[in-house]
């Protein structure tokens, strides 16, 4: 018996958990981009939201594009960490935002955001575009 009869993660296709990350980013980009809508609520709620509402409302729109970006250049599957990592540091954001109702603090939150952008959106697209199949 083989290591890979073994192991779940031995018979999973690298390709499909790449465009499973591509798609995954592609949803969350999107709920990103909406995700303005939804801070009007916090905003009237949360008199420390307001203070950052228009930061977070304009990271939170790039960090979308960035993951849509990401969806669109990823989507062959070649490059599982450029798709995933960027879908999966999403997710967290979105727990520990506007999920849970910003429990590290709404200015960390932002910064946090914001550095996702320059981490793993921007790095994303680029180690993506690097990995598609030549045309």
């Amino acid at each position: 018996m083989s290591n890979s009869d073994s192991s779940i993660l031995g018979n999973l296709d690298p390709v499909l958990l790449g465009r499973g990350g591509a798609a995954l980013a592609g949803v969350l980009g999107l709920v990103f981009l909406a995700s303005p809508l939804f801070l009007l609520t916090a905003v009237a709620a949360d008199p420390e939201v307001a203070q950052v509402a228009f930061i977070i409302q304009g990271t939170a729109v790039v960090f979308g594009l960035c993951l849509v970006a990401i969806s669109v250049v990823g989507r062959h599957g070649r490059s599982i960490l450029a798709t995933g990592a960027p879908a999966l540091l999403a997710v967290v954001l979105l727990l520990t935002g506007p999920v849970l109702g910003y429990v590290i603090g709404v200015f960390s939150w932002a910064g946090l955001l914001l550095a996702s952008v320059f981490v793993a959106g921007i790095p994303g697209i680029w180690t993506a575009y690097k990995a598609r199949p030549e045309s």
